[in-house]
């Protein structure tokens, strides 16, 4: 019904993802395979959407309406079996600025802020450069799969930390926490006074086997110092149109943020990012089940993949998104070393593991969301080099 073996060229479209490959890689010829954003289109009644908004022709400063909030609430409602309280939501052009927002909204300069590493790096970088302490509790691995270490994040928590932010669904290591795991933690975050942000934008990317639990979830007793922030720019493929949301059910919090929010401008958005938001929501669904199905495939071909052609490297089966986490330590290169040898030797360009905290040395994060038969000549190309290499 969708066609996503369509290629596209991306090219000079101004795409992080492939018009940044020089920069980042030192080739603008190597494949790209890292970025999170997919290259697929986006479904055509997004395409549609925008289309007719365009026709208007006139594109002033525009609100966001309770449609664009109700859109999302009867996703949630639908996909997550989350009734979300249209008083708890609000707008913001993505979902790091929200969490860079949410830092500075509630915390002081130095005030200890928790994480957990290997994590997305912009979780860094929102902390230390609004000159927070970043404080890292580290995720272990058991059975193959990231797991929360509950023993150090308590011992952080009672140092004093002030806020943690949560990836939910884990990036990059595509980990589906349980409401087990999740309720253990916010039972934590509950007793020490913590703030838990979570960050879910991978939340409806989650396989068959699996289910996310919105953080907000968990309890009425867990409410008071929970922020979630979701947004339909990774399911949907459209990260460049900024539009996403974040739910408060505290009042005092909510106007915390949206306050600041507010004095740094940032709650206008664009006309378009709201047309493709809401329409997301309320009319794509069978698109959205098509894509899970295309990239179930693509991640047990991954899975297969190294399995069977090179079991001496070890990947972290994906419970969520498009992204697989790989641990190249058989190649006995550092870090610099690994980065140039899939450029140069695979033509290749992989997220190098580094990036997300020390424990992600050794690592690479490859992304597979792309048309299969590439995908399967580049995991040949990868294989080839390896091969050579070992």
């Amino acid at each position: 019904m969708f066609d996503f073996n369509k290629i596209i060229q991306r090219e000079n479209t101004c795409s992080v993802k492939w018009d940044n490959r020089q920069e980042v890689f030192g080739s603008d010829t190597v494949f790209p395979m890292w970025v999170a954003d997919m290259d697929f289109e986006a479904p055509e009644c997004i395409t549609e959407a925008i289309r007719n908004r365009a026709m208007h022709g006139i594109y002033g400063y525009s609100l966001h309406t309770d449609a664009y909030f109700n859109a999302f609430a009867d996703w949630a409602k639908r996909k997550q079996q989350w009734q979300v309280d249209r008083e708890w939501c609000f707008f913001s052009p993505g979902i790091v600025p929200a969490l860079g927002v949410a830092v500075q909204a509630f915390t002081k300069e130095w005030d200890k802020v928790l994480v957990q590493q290997p994590v997305y790096n912009p979780f860094f970088t929102v902390i230390e450069g609004n000159r927070r302490e970043l404080v890292n509790s580290p995720l272990t691995i058991e059975n193959g799969l990231f797991t929360m270490d509950f023993e150090s994040i308590e011992k952080e928590f009672a140092s004093g930390v002030k806020l943690m932010l949560l990836c939910s669904p884990h990036n990059p290591g595509g980990r589906v926490w349980t409401k087990e795991e999740l309720t253990r933690l916010a039972d934590l975050a509950l007793h020490y006074k913590v703030i838990v942000v979570s960050d879910e934008i991978h939340g409806d990317l989650v396989y068959d086997e699996y289910r996310h639990i919105p953080f907000a979830l968990l309890g009425d007793a867990y409410l008071p110092n929970t922020v979630v922030c979701q947004a339909p720019s990774k399911t949907f493929n459209i990260a460049g149109l900024s539009s996403s949301v974040i739910v408060i059910p505290s009042d005092s919090l909510r106007q915390t943020m949206k306050t600041l929010m507010e004095t740094l401008h940032l709650c206008s958005g664009n006309i378009f990012g709201t047309e493709a938001f809401k329409t997301a929501y309320l009319k794509c669904g069978q698109w959205h089940s098509e894509l899970m199905k295309y990239l179930t495939g693509n991640r047990n071909l991954v899975l297969d993949y190294f399995a069977t052609e090179l079991p001496e490297i070890h990947v972290m089966k994906p419970q969520a998104g498009f992204l697989a986490w790989i641990d190249f330590g058989a190649l006995r290169m550092n870090d610099k070393e690994l980065s140039r040898f899939f450029v140069e030797k695979a033509g290749v360009g992989l997220s190098t593991g580094i990036t997300y905290g020390t424990e992600g040395s050794g690592y690479m994060r490859l992304n597979f969301g792309l048309n299969r038969t590439q995908l399967a000549e580049n995991l040949e190309k990868i294989g080839k080099a390896i091969r050579a290499e070992l």
